[in-house]
């Protein structure tokens, strides 16, 4: 089956007014990748340098380490054989919603224009690269990932040679 992209224009903004309760969820979402997209490494890398590498990520940094507005903002890409959705969270205290917002936003913009620092690149590519064998500790593991990688339109060699394809984006990949 063929499915056509949606076709959004420009910013929308949905609220969904709950009075009674004291903290606000805030979501941003757009479409993402196919896991076989040529790009899907590097955006994965800068994801991770955005919102996707927990407590070394940028929005955690930003956001609630510096900002003290949450316990909690990460970023990440569904990994899909078509392209899945890339989505931005957090939360906050309802008086700190549009604040954080901007914040949240405004690393969205700042990532979008800069990508990420060398720094934060080659700290991305150990990490990932560096805990992948760790998802392969049964016979079990193994059989999965070569079967998700089929599944998504990848070979065998996308399994195996994952570490060293990380380590190969460049920083203008990344960005």
């Amino acid at each position: 089956a063929t499915y056509a992209e949606p076709a959004w224009k420009g910013l929308r903004l949905r609220l969904v007014d709950k009075p009674d309760q004291s903290q606000s969820q805030i979501r941003i979402g757009h479409l993402g990748l196919r896991h076989a997209a040529a790009d899907f490494l590097p955006a994965k890398l800068m994801n991770y340098t955005l919102g996707g590498g927990a407590f070394s990520s940028r929005l955690m940094k930003v956001i609630r380490a510096e900002g003290g507005k949450t316990y909690g903002a990460s970023s990440r890409f569904e990994a899909e054989r078509l392209p899945g959705a890339f989505r931005a969270r957090t939360f906050t205290r309802n008086a700190e919603t549009e604040t954080t917002l901007k914040m949240l936003t405004g690393e969205l913009r700042k990532m979008h224009d800069q990508g990420p620092s060398e720094i934060e690149l080659r700290d991305a590519q150990s990490n990932l690269a560096g805990s992948y064998p760790l998802s392969f500790q049964t016979g079990k593991d193994q059989i999965e990932s070569l079967l998700r990688a089929e599944l998504h339109g990848l070979d065998d060699a996308f399994v195996r040679d994952y570490p060293v394809r990380v380590k190969a984006v460049s920083m203008e990949e990344a960005k």
